[in-house]
């Protein structure tokens, strides 16, 4: 380690333990004004970054959510999300819509942290999956999507900034991996919906 690294790293840990002194708001802009904020928030214990964000508010420490490594994600997804044994899908697709800053390759590392039955969860709970092979007259009655190869057809069962964040999260599944999608989508459809 160069010294300079050293120094870097000795500073760093004095910040963090002066976080733990500071109000949530203090402690969350401290995290911001960080000159490397990602390896701030990286190195500070994801329970206690969740704490941060739960006092401050999810809407106003969505840019903490953004520096979160995708562990850290996950674990804030899982406190947030999980309520005694069920789990709110709203809950999850909101730390999801958090998680969304500018770059779409931090996004996906988050959402690929995440337990793909999770996302299968979410999808089952605030979407209907149309097979347009077994039914290409299907009556939907909300916004749909339809899958790149004609196969599905996505209809969201939520509306306003929910249904917005599930179509764009729909989209970056078929742009990420649209070999999978389909396999996906299947499973949303007939497996159980175990949590």
């Amino acid at each position: 380690m160069t010294a300079i690294s050293e120094k870097r790293q000795a500073i760093r840990s004095e910040l963090i333990r002066r976080l733990t002194d500071m109000a949530p708001k203090h402690r969350l802009d401290a995290m911001l004004e960080e000159v490397d904020g990602r390896a701030l928030v990286a190195s500070i214990a994801a329970e206690d970054v969740y704490a941060t964000i739960i006092d401050v508010g999810l809407a106003d420490s969505t840019e903490i959510v953004q520096l979160a490594t995708g562990e850290q994600f996950r674990t804030f997804v899982d406190l947030a999300a999980w309520q005694k044994d069920r789990i709110d899908p709203l809950e999850a697709l909101h730390w999801l819509r958090a998680a969304r800053g500018d770059s779409d390759e931090e996004f996906i590392k988050k959402l690929q942290a995440l337990d793909i039955e999770l996302v299968e969860l979410i999808f089952k709970k605030l979407t209907l999956i149309h097979d347009l092979e077994e039914n290409p007259d299907v009556n939907t009655e909300g916004v749909t999507m339809e899958t790149p190869e004609g196969k599905f057809l996505i209809e969201f069962t939520v509306d306003g900034a929910d249904e917005a964040a599930l179509r764009r999260l729909s989209f970056d599944l078929m742009t990420h991996n649209p070999f999978e999608l389909a396999r996906f989508l299947e499973a949303v459809r007939w497996e159980l919906p175990s949590e």
